[in-house]
């Protein structure tokens, strides 16, 4: 039998997630090197990042060392992990594609991928616990095609939510079936999460946690009630049960460590301690969790995307049970998901499992354990995705994760636990929807009710239109203009401001020169900038002479206070020499000064 043959089901709803990923992002399928899905500041500089790895290898330079930017001091990526795209694994794919094609087009096939692996990654999950395909199918859309997928598409490592149910998947295998191989597995999709982005890779350490309670407690009770010899898993040896784990976690570590140490190491202070842990700062400061955490609205109210029913959410957008960042909190279930989650689990829990309980013990408790389990993940990622501080009857209360937050403080962005809410009840709408199927004895009639579910599915998620694709093709005269002027110059753009740097960076993509802009902080290249920061002041023309600056280029649209762009305007049109400039191009509201020497 041929590979197609085989797994023709999963061939065929692969393509079918891929296509509505293009619909639903349309018409970017069009326009793949010049356009990107929901533009997003920190998105575009990942893309310079990009080429600036391939433009270093075509120039035979240290990728390491960004010598083209922050002039003539250069940035040392070594030395700054948030910046480092060679440390990030998950960006691995987008480097080694733009080397065959531009960056644009690196991210937006990379981007586009993963709602079908997303949509493919849960559909296996769901079947092995459901064994119904056409429940899987819709689970597996309800989780590919989710608000916060579409929301956090911008970002590279967000998007890839497709690896966490197959961490999961492997989870229970492993319980299931103590094998070595599902040990190397679980340790690998564990490693693949944590190196997609370390929120999921969190996330999916609060899972596992959640999934040993929750295994331990059901055997206890299920001890005192005497019911302990009912069991789907296998009996082994305690050596057996330790060599799988440890396996499990040294797959995990080997795969992590060249990746994650580096990071580590940037926050050990000299005394051996995470310095960043120290910091009263971010013992003092539980607070900010407020902004960042979901609220029980942001899980029922339909996206602000939603054509028809976006406007109830947006006109909440800011209120006090909603919050003000839509990217954040665009964490909408779907009723269709809720409700199907919770008849299956009032469904089980009524039928007292007695048609399943007749058939086969064994099955009818491996199916009562997944149910039972994606139900108590479900309130658990409810709850560590919330603010962790109540206060009752004046007195404060805090869940575990205002606890956790004192050891992790870095992870802030708490209500992306979200997503795996909305894995918790894609899983559970599958058994929903499998039990209601199998009430139904005519196969067409099974198809028909679950493409229903799928169409229900799609429209409650659709985010169209209007379509958000943007053109974020180079438009400014100013940069061709620069393109064709020598290779060696240094060039400034003013204003030296860090919000404009990354546009700046992005626009360096089609001039390549050389620019006094991009310093990082505490570098004597920041401390130089901060001396220049200011166009008019008199040691400005002094320092930009010392360093060799051929052309200033003056964007005064972009000055953001009113005051500062109409005295920085009137100053240079009234005598720009005496600044020690000499206007070369005008662009309208850009011009090009050279120095004055």
């Amino acid at each position: 039998m041929g590979f197609f043959q085989k797994y023709k089901f999963e061939v065929i709803i692969f393509v079918v997630f891929f296509i509505l990923a293009c619909i639903f992002t349309f018409p970017l399928i069009l326009n793949m090197h010049t356009s990107i899905y929901d533009y997003q500041g920190d998105l575009v500089e990942t893309l310079w990042y990009a080429w600036w790895v391939k433009y270093a290898w075509q120039h035979d330079l240290d990728c390491q060392f960004v010598s083209i930017v922050a002039c003539p001091y250069g940035i040392d990526l070594s030395r700054d992990i948030a910046k480092n795209i060679g440390l990030q694994f998950a960006n691995y794919p987008l480097l080694l594609l733009t080397l065959l094609q531009n960056e644009i087009f690196a991210y937006n096939f990379i981007m586009l991928a993963t709602f079908p692996l997303a949509g493919l990654a849960m559909y296996l999950l769901a079947v092995y616990l459901t064994k119904n395909k056409w429940a899987s199918f819709v689970a597996g859309l309800a989780y590919a095609f989710c608000p916060y997928h579409f929301a956090h598409a911008s970002h590279i490592t967000l998007a890839n939510i497709q690896w966490m149910p197959l961490f999961i998947l492997f989870l229970f295998k492993l319980h299931k079936e103590r094998r070595y191989s599902n040990a190397v597995l679980c340790g690998l999709f564990f490693a693949l999460t944590l190196l997609s982005d370390t929120y999921y890779g969190y996330f999916m350490l609060v899972t596992a946690a959640t999934f040993f309670i929750f295994m331990l407690a059901r055997k206890l009770f299920r001890k005192i009630k005497k019911l302990h010899r009912i069991n789907f898993t296998p009996q082994v040896g305690i050596i057996k049960n330790i060599g799988v784990l440890c396996i499990t976690i040294f797959t995990a570590s080997l795969i992590c460590f060249p990746y994650i140490f580096p990071i580590l190491n940037s926050y050990l202070s000299k005394d051996g301690k995470l310095s960043v842990l120290e910091t009263t700062y971010h013992r003092k400061n539980i607070g900010e969790l407020r902004a960042s955490s979901a609220g029980i609205l942001n899980y029922i109210l339909p996206s602000p995307d939603h054509p028809v029913f976006g406007f109830f959410s947006g006109r909440l957008d800011g209120s006090l049970f909603y919050g003000e960042n839509s990217q954040e909190y665009n964490l909408f279930l779907g009723f269709f998901v809720i409700i199907m989650s919770f008849w299956a689990f009032r469904f089980w829990r009524s039928s007292k499992k007695s048609e399943a309980a007749r058939a086969d013990v064994k099955k009818a408790e491996e199916m009562d354990f997944s149910i039972k389990f994606f139900m108590t993940l479900a309130v658990v990622a409810f709850l560590f995705s919330l603010y962790p501080v109540f206060v009752l009857f004046g007195k404060e209360l805090w869940l575990p994760s205002a606890y956790i937050y004192y050891i992790v403080p870095f992870f802030r962005s708490i209500g992306r636990f979200g997503i795996v809410l909305m894995l918790a009840f894609s899983v559970l709408m599958a058994f929903g929807i499998k039990f209601l199927l199998e009430r139904i004895n005519l196969a067409k009639a099974k198809v028909g009710l679950a493409i229903l579910f799928a169409i229900i599915v799609i429209f409650e998620f659709v985010n169209f239109p209007p379509f958000k694709a943007t053109d974020i093709g180079v438009r400014e005269s100013v940069y061709f203009w620069l393109k064709e002027q020598p290779t060696d110059i240094l060039v400034v753009e003013y204003p030296i401001e860090e919000d404009d740097t990354v546009e700046y960076f992005f626009n360096q993509r089609l001039h390549q020169k050389k620019l006094v802009n991009g310093a990082l902080r505490e570098t004597e290249a920041y401390s130089t900038n901060e001396k220049i920061r200011d166009i008019l002041a008199p040691q400005t023309k002094v320092i930009l002479n010392r360093l060799g600056v051929s052309y200033v280029i003056v964007h005064f649209s972009k000055y953001t206070q009113l005051s500062e762009k109409e005295n920085v305007k009137a100053e240079l049109l009234k005598s720009s020499e005496s600044y020690g400039l000499i206007e070369e191009k005008n662009f309208g509201d850009t011009k090009v000064y050279r120095i004055k020497k």
